[in-house]
């Protein structure tokens, strides 16, 4: 009889103060395809995330955590430094 390897994984979620969930597996892979593609709605189209939760996970993250998935305004290029 072949015998099954076992492997071990382990989930990261951070709960509010409230028990609101803020931080998951989901939000955590959405962060690293924003960083690959750039761009938060390229990243949410290449895991087929609709829109309406695309909003809700980068929400989750500024409401719970006071983080943002984009650059403060200070660091976001003007038009004339995009041409």
């Amino acid at each position: 009889m072949a015998q099954n390897e076992l492997h071990l994984k382990v989930t990261l979620r951070i709960y509010s103060d409230d028990d609101q969930r803020c931080f998951g597996p989901g939000i955590a892979t959405l962060l690293q395809r924003v960083r690959e593609h750039h761009s938060l709605r390229a990243g949410a189209a290449s895991m087929e995330m609709a829109y309406p939760r695309r909003g809700v996970s980068s929400a989750q993250l500024r409401q719970c955590l006071g983080a943002s998935c984009s650059p403060p305004p200070s660091e976001v290029p003007t038009a004339a430094a995009r041409c």
